[in-house]
C-alpha cells in the first residue's frame, strides 16, 4: 500500500524518482540551478537539458554564453550623480554570481546586495527588450533572478555588445520593507564594462 501511494504522489506532483519534473530529462545537473530545472516544470511539454542546449518541442535554444565562464565582468553606469556599480561572473549556464553597490553624490552607500541571480527558466520563450540610454536604441537581454520573502533583483544582460564593443546590463530592484529605495528599469541607467 505504501509503494501505491508513493507511487501515486509521484504521478499527481509531475515528479520522478531523480527529484527533477517529470517533463524534465538533464544530462549534467551541475550546469543548472536547480531552481532552474524546477521552474520548467510550469512548461508542460518535455524539455531536454543537453551541454549548453534547452530542447523543447524540437527546436533547440543556446543558452546566454555572452558571459564568459567564471571570470568577473564589472558594470558601471551613472545617472542624477547616483553610481551603480554591478559586478557578475557566471558560474555555469544558469547562475550568476553578483555584488551590486549603489553610492549616492557624496559617495556613500545606498544599496548593498549580494548573492546568486538564476536565469528565467522561460527564456527559451523569447528576449527582454531594453534601450540603450545613450543611443536610444533597442537591444535584447536575458534576465536572471534573485528572490527571497522579502525582496527582490533582477539582472538583465544583453545579449549583444553596443557600437563600441562594450557588454550592457540593467538592474531593478524592490523590496517589501518599508522606507527601502526600489530601482524599475527608468531608474537604472545603461551598465556598461569599463
Amino acid at each position: 500500500m505504501k509503494e501505491v501511494i508513493i507511487f501515486l504522489l509521484i504521478i499527481l506532483t509531475g515528479w520522478n524518482c531523480s527529484g527533477q519534473p517529470s517533463n524534465v530529462s538533464v544530462k549534467d545537473k551541475s550546469q543548472y540551478d536547480q531552481s532552474f530545472i524546477d521552474g520548467l516544470s510550469h512548461f508542460k511539454k518535455f524539455v531536454k537539458l543537453v551541454d549548453s542546449n534547452l530542447i523543447a518541442e524540437g527546436d533547440t535554444t543556446h543558452f546566454p554564453e555572452i558571459l564568459a565562464l567564471k571570470r568577473e565582468v564589472i558594470f558601471k553606469g551613472k545617472k542624477n550623480d547616483q553610481q551603480f556599480v554591478l559586478a557578475i561572473s557566471r558560474i555555469n549556464l544558469t547562475t550568476l554570481l553578483y555584488s551590486f553597490r549603489l553610492r549616492n553624490s557624496s559617495g556613500k552607500s545606498v544599496l548593498n546586495r549580494s548573492g546568486k541571480a538564476i536565469l528565467g527558466s522561460m527564456f527559451f520563450l523569447g528576449c527582454e527588450v531594453d534601450i540603450d540610454d545613450l543611443t536610444g536604441e533597442g537591444y535584447s537581454s536575458y534576465e536572471y533572478w534573485d528572490q527571497t520573502k522579502d525582496s527582490w533583483l533582477s539582472i538583465r544582460v544583453g545579449t549583444t555588445k553596443d557600437n563600441n564593443g562594450k557588454l550592457r546590463a540593467k538592474i531593478t530592484y524592490g523590496s517589501n520593507s518599508k522606507g527601502v529605495m526600489g530601482i524599475d528599469l527608468k531608474d537604472c541607467p545603461t551598465l556598461r564594462i569599463e
